[in-house]
Order: C-alpha cells, then structure tokens, then sequence
C-alpha cells in the first residue's frame, strides 16, 4: 500500500473476511509481545496464552486446522500492517499504530467457529501409514458402471463399494487426516481423471457417462485389469485408536426427514462460520417456512469473479429444500439475467400463440410468477428462485411493481396485464453479482434496500481444503494470496482473482508447472481485458506471477528444511 495512513488500513482491515478480521488485532498484539518480529508457530502459541478464556480449545483447534491466523496474516501483509518473510512476521510501523488505535478494544470472539470434540481428538491423533489401493485403480471398475448405465456419482461410489468388496485392503476403509475415507476420495478423483483423459464426460452435475474413447479403453485394458498390481499405494491415516473402522466410502451422518433446519444447519462447515451467519440472518430458516413475522428473505452475494458466488447459491438452495436439482418441477430453480432480459420474460407477458394461423397473442407466466404460485401453495416447505448475474440486466425495469411485493411479503400487488401478484414468505431469492462487471454503486437504490448484500472475497483457504491431498496445493493457496496483494493494488480489490481459477480438475496441482500452466489458460486472458491495451502492466503482472510462484516455493522449503 506504499504510504498507507491509518485510515486506508482500516477501510481495507474492513472488508476482510469475518474470519480473518477477528485475529488482526490478536496477532499484531503477540507479534509486538514477542519482540515485534516472531516465527508463525510462536505467534500462535502467543495467541493461545494471551487469550485463554476469550477463545477456548475447541475454536482454536479449528481455526489451527483451518490455517486461519497465517491467511489473516497474508491480508495483514497487503495491509502493510506485518512484513517479512513467511518464515518471520514483523510489525511494521502502521501495525503499531493499529494497535495504539485499538488498545482498547475487546476482541469478539463470538464469530469464530468450533470443532466437535471428536473432531478436535482426532486431529490431535497421530498419524499411520498404511497399504492403500491406488486411484488408478479405480478407473476400469469405474467404465465398467458407465457402460451398465449407472450415471449418478453417488450410484457410482456405492456401486464400487459393491463389486470390489473383499479386495480392497483395509487401509482403504480408514479415515485420512482430513476426515476424509480413503476409498471414497480416490473413487471420486478417479472420475475426475476419466474425465482428464477424455474417458468419461459429465453430462450434468453429478452425472456422468463414458465416451468412445472410455468404450476403447474398456475393450483394450478390462481384460487385464487386476486391483492387486495397484495396491502398493502408501497413505496416512488417523491412529486407529481415534476412529471407527468405515463401512463405506459414501457413509454420511443420517438426516431426520423430517427436519428442515438439520440440512441447513450442515453447511456451516461447508461455508465457513462467517457466510453462514451471514446467510442465517438474512434468510432465517430456523423460523419454519411461513413465520408469523414478515422476513425479506432476499440476499445477494456479490464479489469479483471465481469466488463462488453461484455455487454458494446452489448450495443454500438444495439445503433449503432438500432436493439436488432444479428445474421446473423442483422447488428451486435459477434463471439469468442479460442485456435482453425483460419483466415479461420473468414475470408475465404476451407471447404469439404459434398453433393460430392468424395472429393471436396469449398471457405467458414467467418463472418468478410460477415460483410464487408454487410456493403460496406449499407453505410448509421452502422454495428458492437464484438469480445468476443480477446486475447484468435492468433489475428496476426486469421487477417492475415486484420490489414492493418482495419486501412486503404475503401482500398483493397489481400486475401490469391484470391479476395480482403475492410474494409467499417461504420464497427465497438469491442474487449473485458480479462487482466487476458493473461497480456495485450502480445498483438502483430501491433494490439495494431491498436485499441484503453479503460480499464473498477470494479464499486461498478453499484450495487447501477442497485440493489439500495434491502436492502444489498449498503452493497454489499462496500464490493466490501473493499475487493478489500486487493485483488489488494496481486495480482494486474487484478485480482479484478468485479460488475458482485453482480449483478445475483439469489442471492436477502437481508442481510449479501446473500453476504456470494455469496462468496461460486462466489467468492470462483475464488479465489481458482487465489491462486491455497496456502491454507494460500485462507483462509486469507475468513477472508477479512466476515470482510468486517462487518466493512461495522458497517459504516452502524453507519450512521443509
């Protein structure tokens, strides 16, 4: 930030995540405990002695798993509030200020997320290295479905279960250091390498089916497959005193069916506690489908690209109603906004009836009008319309008489073409918004008042958990954060690169090479339209990269060492 003053870095402390802003202040404070420059592990033991009985056992186990405080420290650095090397954390002279700012304040630690008790034995377990069957493994039994019809991923996993029960080996059936089983992680990155080598496609979410190309390789290779010549995989796993034996790779807590707060309340960890507090106060499901009080279940999560604005947005739905896919018949459903998109196209409108020889129009509802008299109809259960790119229409004009209705819920509004209209309670919108696209300013203000703006930022924290297991995970995460730093500062924090650029299948995060690799089909094209004709920058922004690439690389070895 250069020559920052006191009040940038508080704006910019101010959009960190929730997660990452409560421990600003905590590890500034240990840091200039410490001598004003200390290694990451003491800082955290610093943290752990300075806040006992603020933040207890079970929440730091969580936040040390997470990797919380280092990623905290990552903003804090383009903050310019530490320096230093990863391998060293210095306050620097703003940080002191901070502190000075702030001396008074009391840390909430009321925010922060914590393990189950189990949770946080088993991450305290030593680990075994065991016989594992390898990933490849998997691939021919895989085909083998594909070609009997099995499509669905969960099928899938249970079917392989089946057909090779008694020959996989018990290190199989244990638990990794992430929790997850060891069978059902390599079954599903099996299907992703299918995929990779143009052996399985996926037709939908969740679904698969195999190509010529998969056909060919069965006819070729089914013959001579044998799982034993690929069960000289080694893996770490969770001491066997810390965990129960699984019975299969799919095994998932069981669901009271009919409980409509317990899928909801099992993204928490999915979300992280701050988006999921966010969310849960907007959206309130805890008050049954149709509350006695008015709630404007309307939210838009809003952000720079490759954030996972959309996917978040899927995932409430499919927990707020309990079904895996949308569509029509289904109690959620999601439509876009463009250009062309207008209120007949949402919400009703004349249509030309083709089926008459003579010109003939005919009312056509649109799909926020058949969602809501869905919903009226169903009021014990919840429905949710997500609007993909909310800000890429005319949302004023696309609404219409409708802003009224969704804030005053059960009310009805007149329609333009005759009728009337009701927003049901148990209808949930979710808008996403992407802020690069249209500065978020340029929202009409009668619609800003009338959803809640929850702001999703880029995580280097997702590719770890989400890709953990690969060997430039970690790598990746880093650079991420690095290359951001430079990224915000030259253009803003809007146009950062989002996790999602980590995150494809496609590109196996093996080694440096995958991210340069990354940067050429990803990365690149994006930054040329964001440096549209400035050849100077785009190349400054290459040097960035491999340098990031290399400073995280020397971090990592030097922790190695």
């Amino acid at each position: 930030m250069g020559t920052a003053s006191l009040a940038d870095v508080e704006q910019t402390v101010a959009d960190f995540s929730i997660s990452h802003r409560v421990w600003v202040l905590p590890i500034l404070i240990s840091i200039k405990a410490l001598g004003g420059s200390a290694s990451p592990k003491s800082v955290e033991a610093k943290i752990r002695e300075l806040y006992t009985g603020q933040v207890n056992d079970l929440q730091l186990a969580y936040v040390l798993k997470g990797k919380h405080i280092r990623w905290a420290r990552n903003e804090m650095r383009g903050a310019s509030l530490v320096a230093g090397e990863r391998g060293t954390w210095t306050i620097t002279e703003l940080g002191l200020q901070y502190i000075a700012a702030h001396e008074n304040d009391r840390v909430d630690f009321s925010t922060v997320a914590a393990l189950d008790a189990t949770e946080a034995g088993n991450l305290a377990a030593p680990l075994e290295t065991v016989a594992t069957t390898a990933q490849e493994a998997y691939e021919i039994p895989l085909l083998r479905c594909l070609v009997d019809g099995l499509s669905e991923t969960q099928a899938l996993l249970r079917e392989i279960e089946m057909r090779l029960r008694g020959k996989l080996l018990p290190g199989d059936m244990r638990l990794m250091p992430d929790g997850s089983i060891v069978s059902g992680y390599r079954i599903t990155w099996a299907l992703s390498s299918l995929k990779m080598k143009g052996h399985a496609r996926s037709i939908r979410r969740g679904a698969w089916e195999v190509t010529e190309a998969g056909r060919q390789r069965l006819t070729q290779d089914g013959d001579t497959w044998d799982i034993v010549k690929y069960q000289e995989s080694k893996s770490k796993v969770r001491a066997e005193a810390t965990t129960t034996r699984a019975t299969s790779p799919i095994a998932a807590p069981s669901e009271p069916s009919n409980d409509l707060l317990a899928p909801w309340l099992r993204l928490k960890p999915r979300l992280g506690a701050s988006l999921f507090q966010a969310l849960h106060a907007r959206v309130r499901p805890d008050l049954e489908p149709t509350p006695a009080i008015r709630i404007p279940r309307n939210v838009i999560l809003y952000g720079p690209p490759g954030t996972g604005k959309t996917f978040v947005a899927k995932l409430v739905a499919q927990a707020l109603t309990g079904e895996a896919d949308s569509g029509p018949e289904s109690r959620w459903r999601i439509v876009q906004f463009h250009p062309s998109y207008a209120y007949e196209d949402f919400v009703q409108g004349l249509r030309p009836d083709l089926e008459q020889s003579t010109v003939r129009y005919q009312l056509a509802k649109g799909p926020f009008f058949q969602i809501c008299g869905q919903a009226e109809q169903d009021p014990d259960n919840f429905y949710v319309l997500v609007i993909d790119e909310i800000n890429r229409g005319d949302p004023a004009r696309i609404f219409g008489e409708l802003l009224y209705a969704m804030e005053y819920r059960g009310e009805p509004v007149d329609l333009a073409l005759g009728g009337q209209l009701r927003v049901p309670p148990n209808l949930v919108i979710i808008g996403t918004m992407n802020s690069v696209d249209r500065s978020v300013a340029l929202v009409d203000y009668a619609l800003r008042r009338r959803f809640g703006f929850i702001r999703l930022q880029p995580s280097p924290q997702v590719i770890v958990e989400v890709r953990g297991t690969e060997p430039a995970a970690e790598l990746a995460a880093e650079v991420l954060a690095e290359f951001n730093t430079w990224l915000t500062s030259e253009l803003g924090k809007e146009h950062a690169l989002g996790h999602s650029v980590f995150l494809n299948p496609a590109h196996a995060l093996d080694n440096a090479d995958s991210l340069h690799a990354i940067w050429d089909g990803d990365v690149l094209p994006l930054l040329e339209e964001f440096f549209f004709g400035d050849a100077t920058r785009l190349a400054q922004a290459a040097v960035k990269w491999r340098a990031a690439i290399e400073e995280a690389g020397r971090a990592e070895d030097a922790a190695l060492g």
